[in-house]
């Protein structure tokens, strides 16, 4: 939800801020300033390697990216979990202790 609101901030705020600008032109400086308030440098990367061309190919990009990190970070605590499972399924095996009979 996050990026959806700072999608709708940048939109009304460059729409604010420069009405007399080309529609081509505010896309794009729209899809730069979303980037650069990206919380996430390293995912502002990635959406910047795919060219996004205009605010909203940033977005889907983003919400894209977002859902397949989390997917990505979900399996792996599964896996986590599984082996911290499999650890404690091990037991030590000893041989019993014999009395001494006499």
């Amino acid at each position: 939800m996050r990026l959806q609101s700072l999608y709708s901030d940048i939109r009304r705020l460059v729409a604010l801020a420069l009405p007399a600008v080309e529609h081509h032109s505010r896309e794009v400086m729209a899809c730069d300033y979303f980037l650069d308030a990206s919380a996430d440098p390293d995912l502002a990367l990635k959406i910047r390697e795919k060219k996004p061309a205009d605010l909203d190919s940033a977005l889907w990009l983003a919400l894209q990216l977002e859902v397949w990190a989390a997917g990505t970070a979900r399996l792996h605590a599964t896996a986590e979990y599984r082996k911290s499972e499999d650890r404690r399924r091990i037991r030590e095996i000893t041989k019993p202790k014999t009395r001494g009979y006499c």
